[in-house]
């Protein structure tokens, strides 16, 4: 039975020391961030496939498998309250802090993806259930069309994001996505965002989590003096 790749992709992302040597070869220029990124998503997909083959090999390693499941569900956790993804920083003046925290936006999406693949694999409950995988449907197709192509022109959302997963994060309409949107703005126009839109859904801040991979949205505004700045969608909202 052959492990290699189970183990590769682990050591990857667990390696001692990990961040401090990938953090630096990205500011010294000795390693393309793409490039690292695409090699790391390279490498769960080998992952899951080993997983996978293993399993149907050996009972043994299924029940092993236990021990590198409770470790990036832990991992998944531990993003959810961390605080990587507060803030927007400058690739200019903050070069550390830019790349220290894409490293951690493609290691989290990397260990997201494979904690879900080991969840169907092993029979477990996943901890999100459908209803909290989107909003609520209180929009049409054509509304969320407009506000799907107001977030791209605006530079909001990132530009190469599917029209399709949008739609299905903002509706429940159509398949489930593998991947949370990239919210390319600030952390508060996405609160803001939210509490535009969504004001009436009761989990629209956790939602937010799924949709964006974006935590602790609720206290981006109660730091905020709220009552002292219009929110910058409520236009948009009366428009469609």
């Amino acid at each position: 039975m052959d492990t290699r790749a189970f183990f590769s992709f682990i050591d990857a992302l667990y390696a001692f020391n990990g961040q401090k040597r990938t953090v630096d070869a990205f500011c010294l220029g000795k390693i393309r961030f793409g490039k690292w990124a695409e090699t790391i998503s390279n490498k769960r997909r080998a992952f899951e496939a080993c997983a996978f083959t293993c399993c149907a090999e050996s009972p043994d390693f299924r029940e092993q498998l236990t021990i590198y499941y409770d470790r990036l569900k832990t991992s998944v956790d531990n993003y959810e309250k961390s605080h990587w993804f507060d803030n927007q920083y400058d690739i200019k003046t903050q070069k550390r802090e830019f790349f220290e925290q894409k490293y951690h936006e493609v290691r989290r999406k990397e260990i997201t993806i494979a904690y879900n693949y080991l969840t169907a694999l092993m029979g477990k409950a996943t901890s999100t259930n459908d209803e909290e995988s989107h909003y609520i449907d209180i929009y049409t197709i054509e509304q969320l069309n407009t506000i799907f192509d107001y977030l791209i022109e605006n530079k909001h959302l990132d530009p190469k994001a599917k029209r399709e997963d949008f739609i299905y994060y903002f509706s429940g309409k159509g398949e489930t996505p593998h991947t949370p949107l990239r919210w390319i703005g600030t952390k508060i126009n996405a609160a803001f965002f939210i509490e535009a839109f969504y004001d009436k859904d009761a989990k629209k801040w956790k939602k937010a989590q799924t949709v964006f991979g974006l935590t602790r949205l609720n206290n981006s505004l109660s730091c905020l003096s709220y009552s002292d700045r219009k929110n910058p969608f409520e236009e948009l909202k009366n428009n469609i």
